[in-house]
């Protein structure tokens, strides 16, 4: 009787065990999610360019934030059609934490080195992007929104003929959010001769300069004025993505002139950042002025919106 007892008990013990064992495993699986933006980014043909990203993980302690065990990591389209290689070079834990869907996330920022050098002109536009990274061996897919990479042959102009002399945002209130709406630019002809501006493009594939409407301003402006008190009727935030038409914005010899250039978006997706180039002619001659990247404004958001949230199983 004795003996069937003890084997009763260890059996038991056996089973309590492996019960707590389940219990107490880890879980095998870890969330990760962003919130999409635009990503754009202006460098020229031999150097490398920085780009970092916020991630939110819910595991403080994953191995998923250990950049050592990941490989194989680039920007691309769904179908990897287009597609740059980037590498990983530094993971750091921000000390912030937000709520989604009643379960806490941790943001950490993943930096990365776009190392593409080039002896030409290139350009990379990817509407819905995403990155993508081998982590031990399992393959994550992250939608972060729009990616443009744009590369050039110097920043300035080359012939020292035009300048940038101003450079201000015009920042308007929609639903609740602060949205860049027009960029005031000081353009200044260095020359005894006239220039006609030809083009002026921003390097952003979520929007485009509104030719029609650019304004020559006399008076000071203020980041926070009405776009449409400026343009002098109502202003539209969207249109339909149209080729960057031509204009013909004439300064005279050593002058300055101070142009308002609306902004108009093509999909949800804003900016506030982005560099620009600007087409113009000298007498018989053509040149190209090209503007880094200019943070225009900066946000604080203090909770994330609906985002969707990727579940990486561990092997």
């Amino acid at each position: 009787m004795k003996k069937y007892l003890i084997c009763f008990f260890l059996t038991i013990s056996v089973v309590l065990v492996a019960i707590m064992m389940i219990v107490l495993k880890p879980s095998s699986t870890v969330k990760l999610t962003t919130v999409k933006k635009a990503y754009s980014y202006v460098s020229c043909f031999q150097e490398e360019e920085n780009m970092q990203i916020s991630i939110l993980i819910n595991d403080l302690n994953h191995s998923i934030t250990n950049k050592e065990k990941y490989s194989s990591i680039s920007i691309a389209d769904k179908v990897h059609h287009n597609e740059i290689v980037i590498s990983l070079e530094e993971i750091e834990y921000c000390d912030e934490t937000y709520i989604i869907n009643n379960e806490t996330f941790y943001q950490y920022i993943y930096s990365f080195c776009l190392p593409f050098k080039t002896e030409d002109k290139f350009l990379l536009e990817i509407e819905d992007a995403y990155l993508c990274m081998q982590y031990r061996n399992i393959d994550i897919n992250l939608a972060i929104g729009s990616f443009s990479y744009y590369k050039v042959p110097y920043f300035g102009d080359g012939k020292a003929y035009l300048s940038i002399s101003k450079l201000k945002p015009i920042v308007n209130d929609f639903n609740q959010e602060k949205i860049l709406v027009a960029v005031v630019v000081g353009i200044n002809n260095q020359t005894k001769q006239e220039i006609i501006i030809k083009k002026i493009v921003a390097l952003d594939l979520n929007l485009q300069f509104d030719g029609a409407d650019f304004t020559i301003l006399e008076d000071e402006v203020f980041p926070n004025s009405n776009i449409s008190t400026l343009l002098g009727k109502s202003y539209t935030i969207h249109s339909m993505k149209d080729i960057d038409s031509e204009v013909f914005l004439t300064i005279p010899p050593n002058t300055a002139i101070n142009y308002l250039l609306p902004i108009k978006y093509h999909g949800t997706l804003k900016t506030n950042k982005m560099g620009f180039l600007i087409e113009y002619t000298i007498g018989a001659e053509s040149n190209t002025l090209y503007y880094d990247e200019f943070l225009f404004f900066t946000t604080t958001a203090n909770r994330y919106p609906e985002v969707t949230v990727l579940t990486v199983d561990n092997e």
